[in-house]
């Protein structure tokens, strides 16, 4: 009969599952199966769902179902919390202990924190509308992933979002699986990516903006990069060595140590600068003089890498001021700086070079450009020249006015002083 999605390992060789049983209906039954006595057994009293996980502590099997978390009590269980609503979000995707007598669950109600001994059920982070898909602990660090806004680490009360890749397609985050090397294998709605450990705990403690994440897809190998998400195990350890992953056209095998990515760790080099369609003839001992009149500048770079454009992660600044932008490589790795005012600039490139902290290549380009006439010095003076001359001139004019009105003035008084003497 048609299986659960979910599957879980307990001490003793005991693997838990769900099952349709005819007899009940055709509804799924909690099972278990004995790899030690290779005997199936079924309780058929614990009614479960295709989301059944099954977690031992302290001798005690507890279980999860849509309608709440049990302890299973010989052949029946027994819930010691059972969720109000009844629907999608009261799923549980993953379920583990993270401290003793602590459980952690993975829901649409966000990140929810179990304890059995006192059957109080927390809530450590919730987002609207984004559901907690998986869960995986590292010592003291909790790393839980969402559908749709990216992966998280818990710590002592603690909670950060991780930086995402270049491509945001770590917003979907299925799973978390390390390798022996401490490498973290992180699957995704739009690919497989693998990540240093110890980046990823920086990035938590230092708040390092950015971490390098090496990304596998169709030139990889995949057929099909959107992997499944929401089933437990999210990945299994085979025999070989090899991590296999489910994806949506079947299953993905990895093996971590001949899957060695091919990382960007070449130089930086400047192939052109265009200014309003100007070609400059780059010379990297020389500051580049552009003219006041510029408006658009354009620089081409060039790498010496062989990998996907995913795994390029080049970015930008001018001057050590401004923030560090990144640049968009889709269509060709060039940078446009747009209407920059007058003055000397350092614009400085970098691309991370692969795993491990500050792994960078820099390359600086120095340029200038031009004061326009109109704000020279000696432009300003003429204006201060320009300025006090007008003044003096309307100061002359404004003089001669006032001697004419005062001469038409003393003849007029002249005149009646005359014509006043003449009657007298």
């Amino acid at each position: 009969g048609k299986f659960s999605v979910t599957a879980n390992m307990t001490k003793d060789s005991m693997l838990w599952y769900g099952q349709f049983v005819k007899t009940k209906g055709n509804i799924f039954c909690l099972h278990s199966y004995n790899y030690k006595t290779k005997q199936t057994k079924v309780y058929d009293k614990v009614l479960v769902n295709q989301l059944v996980l099954v977690q031992q502590m302290n001798g005690e099997f507890y279980i999860t179902t849509p309608s709440g978390i049990g302890r299973l009590s010989v052949d029946t269980m027994i819930y010691l919390h059972k969720f109000n609503v009844l629907n999608d979000q009261s799923f549980i995707y993953d379920f583990k202990a993270i401290a003793p007598g602590i459980f952690g669950l993975a829901t649409c109600f966000g990140l929810l924190r179990f304890n059995v001994n006192t059957n109080q059920l927390d809530t450590l982070f919730k987002k609207e509308n984004y559901c907690v898909r998986t869960i995986w602990q590292h010592k003291d660090y909790l790393f839980f992933g969402t559908y749709g806004k990216g992966f998280y680490i818990y710590k002592n009360g603690i909670i950060k979002a991780m930086p995402l890749d270049k491509n945001n397609y770590l917003l979907y985050t299925h799973c978390f699986f390390k390798d022996e090397q401490d490498y973290v294998w992180i699957s995704t709605n739009r690919g497989l990516f693998k990540a240093r450990l110890a980046d990823i705990i920086n990035a938590f403690e230092k708040n390092t903006p950015q971490i390098y994440y090496h990304y596998f897809g169709k030139n990889d190998g995949m057929d099909i990069t959107e992997m499944n998400g929401g089933c437990a195990p999210c990945a299994l350890l085979l025999k070989n060595k090899n991590i296999s992953f489910p994806t949506m056209d079947g299953l993905l095998e990895v093996n971590p140590l001949t899957a060695i990515p091919s990382l960007p760790d070449g130089d930086i080099y400047i192939d052109d600068i265009i200014y309003d369609n100007r070609t400059w003839n780059f010379d990297s001992s020389a500051i580049i003089k552009l003219p006041a009149s510029v408006k658009d500048i354009t620089i081409n770079i060039g790498l010496s890498v062989w990998c996907n454009k995913e795994n390029i992660y080049l970015e930008y600044r001018l001057n050590n001021s401004d923030p560090w932008q990144a640049v968009d490589i889709k269509d060709g790795t060039e940078i446009k700086l747009n209407n920059l005012p007058q003055g000397r600039y350092e614009l400085q490139i970098r691309k991370l070079n692969g795993f491990g902290e500050n792994n960078y290549t820099y390359k600086t380009v120095t340029f200038t450009i031009a004061i326009p006439w109109y704000k020279q010095w000696w432009f300003y003076l003429l204006m201060v020249l320009a300025v006090l001359g007008l003044f003096i001139l309307i100061y002359r004019v404004r003089i001669n006015q006032l001697k004419k009105s005062q001469q038409k003035l003393e003849k007029q008084v002249e005149e009646k002083t005359l014509a006043l003497q003449q009657t007298n």
